[in-house]
């Protein structure tokens, strides 16, 4: 699941597409394509400003991962909707794409794969967001309605930490792991100068590197061994693990692989320290800005360095929007408290008050965006303060229709 469109996220799109090529690579996870059901806005193959049409690549000397990936649903069929019927075997539920949903038994082991921005509590899809309750809450009917034996799940976003932490339960055979904390950014990784764009996000290649070149012909490798690379790996950000922690015991093919056997046949063995580094790490937030820069700074002539000079300014501009309008909002509902209020994240989330007020925030100052959904917490901390979704979105209003 990639959630993310626009070229300067390429990165997500490339990241899914890389971890399908690993999962129906005969010699590693051998899966049928008939079992993996893939989400992905599929703008970036063929957008304008890839100079290389139809290629994706997650690594900056890595083969194209784009060719064969069986997209089910794309463009405005990637939603939240969509995505949580798929994951509860509804195909009533879902609308567009492919109408594939998973139809797991009691004895098979689901693994789901998630890469896109996120913030606390939520991640994002290319027009709304998947709140971590609704997450946890169709995870709780597949347990019920025995839709797994085990399942692990991996997440590639901002303060994914906070998708399931104080929140994902401990006894429904779940093991999950994160891209960072509650309270950090996540990372892109592999600044490209022909593409102009960063070919992938830190947590994500570390984890798919390691299946790439991971020799397990004796089957010991283990989810836990996976993710001691990983995090050894991924130095921007600390990667998590949520859950039943002795699924981690397991071997990486009971989830990447199809069958026992998996992984086998590449003779290559990981060594410590054998990886490539990332170059320059941007915070995930700031990926557009330093993609407009770019852009800008290997311009051609006059007329495109003023264009994309434009653009730069207008990110700027909005970046600046949405800093001013969050700090008048708490300026004006917590007054000295405010400084509490962006200083810490909550260790724990009232959703019932954070979907109407971001929902009503959204309404009166615009929607978040890649850069601004890092001032979601603050919001989630004027709920755990007791501030009512009604009087953020009043004070909201009151201070964006004034801009």
């Amino acid at each position: 699941m990639a959630g993310s469109n626009g070229y300067y996220n390429y990165r997500h799109q490339s990241d899914i597409c890389h971890a399908f090529q690993i999962l129906t690579d005969p010699k590693k996870g051998n899966f049928p394509v008939e079992n993996i059901i893939v989400f992905m806005y599929d703008d970036i193959a063929t957008d304008p400003s890839n100079p290389v049409q139809g290629n994706l690549i997650n690594h900056p000397s890595g083969a194209n991962v784009y060719p064969g990936v069986t997209k089910d649903y794309t463009g405005a069929a990637v939603t939240p909707e969509n995505f949580l019927a798929v994951i509860q075997g509804n195909s009533s539920g879902v609308t567009g794409g492919s109408g594939r949903v998973l139809k797991s038994t009691a004895q098979d082991n689901v693994f789901i794969y998630f890469s896109d921005h996120g913030a606390t509590g939520l991640v994002a899809f290319p027009s709304t967001y998947l709140y971590a309750t609704d997450l946890i809450k169709a995870f709780n009917y597949m347990h019920d309605h025995k839709m797994y034996k085990e399942m692990v799940v991996y997440i590639e976003a901002c303060e994914s930490g906070s998708m399931f932490a104080n929140i994902l339960p401990n006894n429904i055979n779940i093991y999950a792991t994160s891209a960072s904390t509650p309270d950090q950014s996540s990372y892109a990784c592999y600044y490209d100068s022909t593409r102009q764009t960063y070919l992938g996000d830190e947590y994500s290649v570390r984890w798919m590197e390691d299946a790439d070149v991971h020799d397990s012909a004796t089957s010991t490798w283990t989810l836990n061994d996976q993710f001691k690379v990983v995090f050894n790996q991924t130095i921007m950000s600390q990667p998590q693990q949520y859950g039943v922690l002795s699924i981690a015991s397991e071997p990486i093919e009971h989830f990447e692989g199809y069958k026992e056997g998996a992984f086998v046949g590449n003779p290559k063995k990981r060594r410590v320290g054998d990886y490539t580094p990332c170059g320059t790490s941007t915070d995930s937030r700031d990926i557009k800005l330093h993609y407009l820069m770019n852009r800008r700074d290997r311009a051609i002539n006059a007329i495109d360095q003023a264009r994309w000079q434009v653009e730069v300014e207008e990110e700027l501009k909005m970046r600046a929007q949405a800093d001013y309008s969050i700090d008048q909002i708490l300026t004006i509902i917590m007054g000295p408290k405010k400084n509490l209020m962006k200083s810490t994240h909550p260790k724990q989330i009232n959703f019932d008050c954070l979907k109407p007020a971001v929902r009503d925030v959204e309404v009166h100052c615009g929607k978040f965006n890649d850069y601004s959904l890092k001032w979601i917490y603050t919001i989630a901390n004027m709920c755990e303060a007791g501030i009512s979704p009604v009087q953020i979105a009043k004070v909201a209003s009151d201070v964006c229709s004034s801009l």
